[in-house]
C-alpha cells in the first residue's frame, strides 16, 4: 500500500497502520486492535493465550541453520526486521541470510551453496513453492533437509497465531 492510497482510504475510512516486524509486535498490534474497536478485554485474552501457547513450543535440541525462501525468479529469502525472522528466532532457528541487505534479500546461483544451512524452508506463500522445487533444491545442497512449509503459519500474525504455535511446535519437535 503506498502513503497516497493510504491517505484516499482516510478521507472516507479510519484507517489504521501497522508495520508488524516481530512476535512481540504482533501482540502489540492485537491490544491496539482491541482497543481501536473497543475490545480490550478479548484482544488481552487472545494474546495472553497466544503467548502461553507459544511459550509451550519446544526448543530444538540443537542449534539449526535456516535458509527461509518467500520468492521464485529472483530467488528470495527471509532477512532482517520481519515477522517471518522473528518466528525463526523463537523456534530456535538461525537464518544463514542475516548478513545481507534489506528485509527480502534477492539471492545469486552461489549464495545458498556459500550459506550452506542445515535446513531450506520453501514457503507456500507468496509463491507457492511445490515438491518440484523441493527437489532442484534436494539437489543443490543434498546434505541439508529441505521441507515445503505452510507460509500462513509463519507469516499472518494475529488470531492466526494460535494455529501457528501447534503447527511450529510440531516442525520443531522433527528437526530436533
Amino acid at each position: 500500500n503506498t502513503a497516497e492510497m493510504i491517505k484516499t482510504l482516510a478521507r472516507s475510512y479510519p484507517v489504521f497502520v501497522c508495520q508488524v516486524e516481530s512476535v512481540s509486535q504482533a501482540h502489540r498490534m492485537i491490544q491496539d486492535l482491541g482497543k481501536l474497536c473497543g475490545k480490550e478485554g478479548e484482544a488481552k485474552g487472545l494474546s495472553d493465550r497466544i503467548q502461553r501457547l507459544w511459550s509451550q513450543i519446544p526448543s530444538l535440541t540443537q542449534p539449526r541453520s535456516v535458509a527461509y525462501y518467500i520468492w521464485r525468479d529472483p530467488d528470495m529469502v527471509v532477512g532482517e526486521n520481519t515477522y517471518i525472522q522473528s518466528v525463526l528466532e523463537q523456534i530456535g532457528l538461525k537464518n544463514v541470510f542475516l548478513g545481507k541487505k534489506g528485509r527480502y534479500p534477492t539471492l545469486d546461483a552461489t549464495d545458498l551453496a556459500a550459506a550452506n544451512p542445515d535446513l531450506i524452508l520453501l514457503s507456500t506463500e507468496p509463491y507457492p513453492f511445490k515438491v518440484i522445487h523441493l527437489e532442484e533444491f534436494q539437489a543443490q545442497i543434498p546434505q541439508a533437509r529441505v521441507e515445503l512449509v505452510d507460509g500462513e503459519m509463519f507469516s499472518w500474525y494475529g488470531s492466526r497465531m494460535e494455529q501457528a504455535a501447534k503447527y511450529l511446535g510440531q516442525l520443531s519437535q522433527s528437526w530436533s
